[in-house]
This record gives structure tokens, C-alpha cells and sequence, in this order.
């Protein structure tokens, strides 16, 4: 888990893998990676219920929206599958009202997008976007190398969070460059 400078920008988006066990969450700003981790929604303890958990990836989410101050909230979709997991759809909504409530902009990305996207010459799989990822952000690369098959799946949310929010703010770098270049050819006197 890294931190960056809290400079307050109109670009910054917040990225979530939500899961009933972890959650992985990163924050982007015009690309560059400031913070990131993997949250531990206490799954060991006594009398959690899908609620309970619900309510703290809320409370997690919410101290970082609070810390960092994002305009987006960008949320890895749910396969068909995942969608019949109750505890998860749970989360999601919770983690989805916190962002409505602290009025930012929503939007969904599927994961093997953004992993297509990092890795568009081979297959797209967990470990190829992983390695990718740690190519360009090299602060990650000590979770990719020398780590146990534990560590790799506890992991694998924030990279996933951190995948989903690279595809996002690849996007919305592309939407920019076009708006940029729509308003430069706009304003150009023209003989």
C-alpha cells in the first residue's frame, strides 16, 4: 500500500475490485498511480453478516474517497456468475450508494477488458496483466516477484482495481486529447 501527494484534481478516479473477503482499491490521477492496496473486510471475525460487510467496504471505501477526494468512482463489473453470489451483488450496492451518496460520477469496466487492453499481443490472463502492470507502475513489482500463491491471490483484487482503473483513465485520456484537439481546430482561424 503506497501513498502520493494529495493535490486535489479534477482527473483523480478511484478504482474497486469489490469482493466478500477483500477489496482492491487504487487511485489514479492522469494516469499516474497514488495509492493502492487491498482491504481486509475481517472475514474471521465472530458474527459477520453480509450486511456487516457490506457496511465496512462502505466504511473503507468511504475514508478513502475521503482521504484522496476522487470526481469517479470506477467499479470492476460483475461476471454473470458473480451476479448470483448475494453477498457480493450486496457489496457492490453498498459500495455503489456510498459513491452516488458522496455525488461522484459511476462507471463499470469488465476485468478481462482492461487485462485485453495491458496485454494486447498475448492472453490476456491474471499474471500477464500483473507483470504489465508492475512494467509500468515499478513500485507494484515487489507483488509480483518472490511472492507465495497466497500472497498472489490476496493480491489479486488490487490488481485487478488497478487494471480496471488504467482502462479508465486510458479512456479518458484518449476523450481529453480529443476534446483538446475538437477545441484547438475550433478556434483556429482558418484562410
Amino acid at each position: 500500500m503506497q501513498t502520493k501527494s494529495k493535490r486535489i484534481s479534477e482527473n483523480r478516479i478511484l478504482a474497486i475490485c469489490p469482493g466478500t473477503r477483500e477489496i482492491g482499491i487504487a487511485v489514479f490521477e492522469d494516469m499516474d498511480l497514488l495509492y493502492y492496496g487491498t482491504k481486509d473486510l475481517g472475514r474471521f471475525r465472530q458474527g459477520n453478516t453480509p450486511h456487516s460487510l457490506a457496511r465496512e467496504a462502505a466504511r473503507r471505501v468511504e475514508d478513502v474517497i475521503h482521504k484522496y477526494g476522487p470526481q469517479s468512482l470506477v467499479l470492476k463489473q460483475l461476471r454473470p456468475l458473480q451476479c448470483l453470489n448475494s453477498r457480493l451483488v450486496q457489496m457492490t450496492g453498498q459500495i455503489k450508494a456510498t459513491g452516488e451518496q458522496r455525488k461522484l460520477l459511476l462507471h463499470e469496466r469488465e476485468a478481462i477488458t482492461a487485462r485485453a487492453c495491458l496485454c494486447p499481443y498475448e492472453r490476456p490472463t491474471r499474471r500477464r496483466t500483473t507483470i504489465r502492470l508492475a512494467h509500468l507502475y515499478p513500485e507494484l513489482s515487489r507483488y509480483v516477484s518472490n511472492v507465495t500463491l497466497w500472497q498472489r491471490h490476496y493480491y489479486a483484487p488490487m490488481f485487478d482495481a488497478i487494471a480496471v482503473g488504467y482502462l479508465f483513465e486510458q479512456e479518458a485520456a484518449r476523450k481529453r486529447d480529443r476534446s483538446a484537439v475538437l477545441a484547438s481546430d475550433k478556434f483556429t482561424p482558418s484562410n
